[in-house]
């Protein structure tokens, strides 16, 4: 049975949708079972204009990294962050 909390035949009529979550860690049917090692950084950084695809391989440098910009976060209203890693969290 879903949760009556977010049924929505039984919500009130005044109810709104939530905003969209990021989410970083390695997941399964019952939710988070391990982090990855990764360096996160939460800042103001500029856009990579080099060239990328799926099947191109990812630059030593790049590997296990996780980069956010913060404005870029922000315009997009995220309704939550969880973000959890075995490496290290840095907020620029």
């Amino acid at each position: 049975r879903p949760d009556p909390g977010q049924e929505g035949y039984s919500q009130s009529q005044t109810a709104v949708a939530r905003n969209a979550q990021l989410w970083l860690g390695r997941f399964d049917s019952t939710g988070r079972n391990g982090v990855f090692d990764s360096q996160v950084r939460i800042g103001g950084i500029p856009a990579d204009p080099t060239p990328w695809s799926l099947q191109a391989p990812i630059g030593a440098t790049r590997r296990n990294t996780v980069w956010l910009d913060s404005d870029v976060l922000s315009g997009q209203r995220w309704g939550r962050l969880d973000l959890a890693s075995a490496g290290h969290i840095a907020l620029d």
